[in-house]
């Protein structure tokens, strides 16, 4: 890294339209301009500006002009929002990294960004997860570990694409029942959470490798586990089965 700590000045990108990579990790910098600056950057793929001090996107109009947008990763910042027009950056973007923030929500226009294939939202301030992620049927994993989820939304059985879940250290007490939708499930980390049960509807996680439910408040499993024919790692340790 550098010591940057302002953003490059609007003159300082004019005229680079094939600027496709711009990585600025592991600086200062504290915010992001507007769209009078990130409109003339429209051409670019992949943006890093993680382990920065941003606490801030901006205001709407301004990440969301980047359309092409394939990656981006805000990780180790200490952002407590982010700006509704993140989901103006529609289906072009496949992997978004927001962990290592102090987020307590996510925009309500997250579902737009419908070609995201992978979500890592761990180590925030979350206590809930959106309700309507029903566009994201793309995505194939999410991690949300080390943050204050107490529930999972029905909406939830809408990721009909995952096969990664990693939601360790949270204070989650149940799963929804829609769960069992998600049929492509390949590894689930639920450790230490308050869970006191799995959902019967696991019975369809047909591809499932591994299930780690460590330190939770299990009482026993549903018969429907012996379903899960591909099962190679089951962790079960701390919990209250008998």
């Amino acid at each position: 890294g550098n010591c940057i700590e302002e953003w490059p000045s609007k003159n300082g990108f004019r005229g680079i339209t094939t600027l496709e990579v711009l990585r600025l990790g592991n600086n200062q910098l504290k915010f992001v301009p507007g769209p009078e600056c990130l409109s003339t950057l429209c051409g670019l793929k992949n943006v890093d500006l993680s382990n920065n001090r941003l606490t801030a996107l901006g205001s709407d109009g301004g990440i969301g002009t980047l359309t092409n947008l394939e990656v981006l990763n805000l990780s180790g910042n200490v952002l407590e929002s982010l700006p509704e027009d993140l989901g103006c950056i529609g289906s072009s973007l496949l992997t978004l990294n927001l962990s290592n923030n102090q987020l307590r929500w996510l925009p309500s226009t997250i579902d737009q960004l419908i070609g995201l294939r992978f979500l890592d939202i761990s180590q925030n301030q979350l206590t809930t997860i959106p309700r309507n992620m029903n566009g994201l049927k793309q995505l194939v994993e999410i991690h949300g570990s080390r943050n204050h989820l107490a529930m999972i939304p029905d909406s939830f059985g809408s990721l009909i694409s995952l096969e990664i879940i990693s939601f360790q250290h949270n204070n989650l007490r149940t799963l929804p029942e829609t769960v069992g939708l998600l049929t492509r499930l390949q590894h689930i980390n639920l450790q230490n959470n308050r869970l006191k049960d799995l959902p019967r509807e696991m019975g369809s996680w047909i591809l499932l490798e591994q299930l780690n439910v460590t330190s939770n408040d299990i009482i026993s499993l549903p018969k429907s586990c012996g379903h899960c024919h591909l099962l190679k790692k089951l962790e079960l340790g701390y919990n209250k089965i008998e």
